[in-house]
């Protein structure tokens, strides 16, 4: 169902964009690239919160059933979900919450370095390394937390914390785990 609809929002997206190659540059306005491009933007942006939250669902139902079949016993979707929605908006808000560490460390980072890159004439790279350093500490210690929140049925902060204690002597092994999940 998800597949489906960012289908359709990419198909009205291209709609709007290829009405961007009938402008001509020359003539064209800010309202007319606003009138074609800013529907596109709007799709687009529409398109990642659905995709956002499907996914954080779809993973907490995948976890709670993970969780019974390793412990030998069988659940349904139905099930799933049930012991999943109760803690829906715990889970999504966390799933926010470390995206927003994320992205920020992400935008804070790229600045940092190309102000200091300009500034000490190709010095930001090696600085890039250093700085990305705490930020991926803190994203493979908090890796887990999303199972933790449900398996435990803690709250977000609670949630995290447990997940830097149940990574904690598992670091490496945690961190190759996720870097496999994000080249895959």
């Amino acid at each position: 169902a998800v597949g489906i609809v960012g289908y359709v929002i990419q198909l009205a997206t291209i709609g709007y964009l290829s009405d961007l190659s009938t402008i001509d540059p020359g003539t064209a306005d800010g309202g007319e690239l606003a009138a074609s491009a800013g529907p596109a933007v709007i799709l687009t942006l529409v398109g990642a919160l659905v995709q956002f939250i499907a996914t954080v669902l779809l993973t907490g139902v995948i976890t709670v059933v993970m969780s019974q079949a390793v412990l030998g016993r069988p659940m349904t979707a139905g099930d799933a979900w049930q012991r999943v929605r109760p803690q829906m908006w715990r889970l999504l808000m966390l799933s926010l919450l470390i995206t927003v560490v994320f992205v920020a460390a992400l935008v804070g980072v790229g600045a940092l370095v190309v102000v200091l890159g300009l500034l000490t004439a190709g010095i930001g790279l090696v600085l890039l390394l250093v700085f990305w350093i705490p930020a991926v500490v803190l994203m493979t210690y908090w890796a887990i937390s999303p199972a933790a929140l449900l398996l435990e049925r803690t709250g977000v902060m609670r949630a995290l914390g447990r997940a830097r204690q149940l990574t904690n002597g598992a670091f490496w092994r945690t961190f190759g785990t996720v870097l496999l999940m994000a080249i895959v």
